[in-house]
């Protein structure tokens, strides 16, 4: 078994259309190199709009020993045990304006939220099979946390993390334009195509504080690890925010099946999501470094 380097490298990965493949499944390839990795002492962890019990859902096999970024960096949480580490909460009369909105487009969301001292996704009803997808989606786990109920202002008197608003193209760009023209310096919003349900789009609301930047900023901090030391890993718009701490020193690599737009970015291209491009690099660059930190000591 190789000996860690003398600093290890942090490698933090987004999921969906980075780690996953095309069925958001951690391949049997991936899943061996990363617990191969993990056991030789290589730092390996996530950042993914993804919730904790999704994460852990999809993970279960792989052994991640380090805290993760969730909720697109609204929490920073122990995979093993659900406990959030850091928070980065809506404002409570920002979350009750912008349902306003939501509901003038006759829209419904999923408002993802800390009650009580656990995780909760409240909604008040399916306006659309895209929702129903979301409750019947196998790589998310609903159980004990997901629950109808009457959206008024009790609930945002909870910590919420964010909101997840499902609908056509047309219908989710008008909600992201009225929300960004009013709370532009508070908010974040993300919208994309379901990429495992393509006619469905989807509009992800935050507060601006819970990027996955600053989230990995945070995990330097607390992992006490500096900058050019970590290699992230995206492919989609959310993760702009990290990718573009390159700037910074930190090396950012997009998959090959990312966006030209969002390649332009990254430090360096791998192979793509179903090539299982991030664990290949991973590996290639902890061995590397590894022999070159050994090279180092025996001089």
């Amino acid at each position: 078994m190789n000996n860690p380097p003398k600093i290890s490298p942090l490698y933090i990965t987004d999921l969906d259309g980075t780690l996953l493949d095309e069925n958001a499944a951690v391949s049997d390839f991936t899943k061996h190199k990363l617990n191969e990795l993990i056991s030789e002492g290589c730092r390996i962890t996530l950042a993914s709009a993804r919730s904790i019990a999704s994460i852990r859902k999809i993970m279960r096999e792989v052994e991640l020993n380090l805290p993760v970024i969730e909720v697109n960096g609204a929490f920073i949480t122990d995979i093993n045990t659900g406990e959030h580490l850091l928070s980065e909460p809506m404002e409570e009369g920002v979350c009750r304006e912008i349902h306003k909105i939501i509901d003038f487009y006759q829209a419904m969301p999923f408002i993802f939220c800390c009650a009580e001292g656990k995780d909760r996704v409240f909604y008040e009803g399916l306006a659309n099979e895209g929702m129903r997808w979301f409750l019947n989606d196998k790589s998310e786990d609903h159980r004990g946390r997901s629950e109808q109920v009457l959206i008024d202002d009790s609930v945002f008197q909870n910590e919420t993390a964010g909101f997840i608003v499902i609908g056509s193209q047309t219908q989710i760009e008008n909600i992201r334009g009225d929300i960004e023209s009013r709370f532009s310096q508070k908010i974040d919003c993300y919208c994309f195509a379901n990429p495992y349900c393509p006619e469905w789009h989807w509009l992800t609301i935050h507060s601006s504080r819970a990027r996955k930047s600053e989230g990995v900023l945070s995990l330097a901090e607390e992992l006490c690890t500096d900058l050019s030391d970590i290699v992230v890993f995206g492919d989609n718009t959310n993760d702009l925010p990290m990718l573009r701490l390159n700037s910074q020193g930190l090396q950012s690599v997009c998959v090959a099946n990312a966006a030209e737009s969002i390649k332009r970015e990254a430090s360096l291209i791998c192979k793509s999501n179903t090539e299982d491009g991030v664990v290949k690099f991973i590996e290639k660059d902890f061995r590397e470094k590894n022999r070159a930190g050994c090279s180092a000591e025996s001089v």
